[in-house]
């Protein structure tokens, strides 16, 4: 009997400890903040994939001249997010993701660095161009939108590279790049109807002007609607004389 009292009483102590977290954790998802002074810090569960959930491969970096190391170390750092890859298992991974000579290069780093990030710093340091900066603000102003490309897809192009060269950049100034080389005729179009120098202003004229050209492709011009003229009054007295006539004959070669 007492044994019975126990095990009830700490299976009614555990439960209250469970229903005191889940208000503690439902309490911090609707008023975040700071914990407080006789509030316990509760570790959250880390996210957790479920269903078909299958590993992405992480990018391969080869060290040719025309890679971007820096690039591909944000293509690496977004799959490691995705995989949830703690810094030792990135640093597991860091190796088979390089080929040719970075593979080498790997090899060959004595002392190696044993942080994810110190090692990134290595291989950025190894590979990185000669002025990047230079480099990336050259690609911006080369870029220019092509004879059959999607406006909006040059934009967003312009936008990342906007946000390489300088991720403070004041949207005025990305305005401008886009303007700089889109297509001359779009242009004259939308630059007049700008309320604001801002991107959301402009993707909202560009998306509207997209739109209203992509109803009108699909519709038929007024010229080219043929109209049928409204038969005359005599052409239809014909016309009807003509059919009482051959009922005429149909029945006669009936008798």
């Amino acid at each position: 009997m007492a044994d019975g009292q126990q095990r009830e009483g700490q299976v009614g102590g555990e439960q209250h400890g469970q229903d005191a977290d889940d208000r503690r954790l439902v309490r911090r998802a609707l008023h975040p903040g700071p914990a407080g002074l006789n509030d316990e810090v509760i570790q959250a569960a880390p996210l957790v994939h479920v269903g078909n959930f299958k590993e992405r491969d992480p990018p391969i970096f080869r060290g040719l001249p025309h890679e971007d190391v820096m690039e591909w170390s944000y293509q690496f750092q977004r799959v490691s997010a995705f995989n949830q890859w703690g810094p030792d298992q990135q640093l597991r991974h860091i190796e088979f993701s390089l080929e040719g000579v970075a593979a080498r290069w790997f090899s060959g780093l004595r002392p190696r660095p044993e942080t994810i990030a110190g090692l990134m710093g290595a291989l950025q340091a190894a590979f990185r161009h000669h002025n990047y900066a230079l480099e990336l603000e050259s690609q911006l102003r080369a870029r220019k939108m092509g004879v059959d490309e999607p406006v909006m897809s040059y934009c967003y192009d312009i936008i990342y590279l906007c946000s390489k060269v300088d991720p403070a950049m004041t949207e005025e100034r990305k305005v401008q790049f886009i303007f700089q080389n889109m297509e001359p005729a779009l242009m004259q179009k939308v630059f007049p109807q700008m309320d604001r120098m801002d991107t959301t202003e402009l993707f909202r004229r560009l998306q509207a002007h997209s739109q209203a050209a992509l109803i009108a492709g699909r519709s038929i011009p007024v010229n080219q609607i043929l109209l049928t003229p409204p038969a005359s009054k005599s052409a239809e007295n014909g016309a009807l004389k003509q059919s009482e006539n051959a009922r005429k004959t149909k029945r006669k070669d009936g008798k």
